[in-house]
């Protein structure tokens, strides 16, 4: 072996760690906890705090979730699905703490490089699409709220002013459901 094919080799071996410690790099604001990619994402947010997790199970209870993110109070032991975001209010006058259940902002889930769902995502989540401005997220939702929920990925190419090249880029960025 000569030393371009060693060189060669190194470097492409620094480009892979230089990959990897980049996606482990919070964006956002958004505290990252576990490993990463995460394919059960579960946030919570209190006051100016976002913690995004992986739960060790994909169906993990929210108070085991809210206990790990160190939140200051626990929620009930209903199940903690993919996606949710815990809002976590502040405590009460008899030391509770409400907590509201949202899905995770569309922002939040392309940043854990997680798909947006052509079939639940509002005019704001479509926007933060990449070549998707908020003139074609109208267009989207009123073509899934005329025509129904999109059956695949491609049904998005009858929006007018979605084009091959647009398609192309936004195809591993959305999904029609889980």
């Amino acid at each position: 072996m000569t030393d371009a094919h060693r060189l060669a080799g190194l470097l492409l071996l620094l480009g892979l760690i230089g990959v990897a410690a980049w996606r482990l790099i919070p964006r956002d604001g958004v505290e990252r906890i576990a490993e990463w990619p995460c394919l059960h994402p579960v946030g919570v947010t209190h006051g100016q705090r976002t913690v995004v997790m992986c739960p060790g199970s994909a169906r993990p209870s929210r108070r085991e979730v809210l206990l790990a993110a160190r939140a200051p109070c626990t929620g009930d032991d209903l199940v903690a699905r993919s996606g949710e975001l815990l809002r976590v209010a502040e405590r009460s006058a008899g030391g509770r703490c409400a907590v509201s259940v949202e899905r995770l902002p569309a922002a939040m889930r392309l940043t854990l490089g997680l798909r947006v769902d052509l079939n639940q995502a509002t005019v704001e989540e479509l926007d933060a699409l990449p070549r998707i401005g908020p003139v074609l997220a109208r267009r989207i939702v009123e073509h899934r709220t005329r025509r129904g929920m999109f059956a695949t990925v491609d049904d998005l190419r009858g929006v007018r002013g979605i084009g091959p090249s647009t398609m192309e880029r936004l195809r591993p960025l959305v999904s029609v459901g889980e």
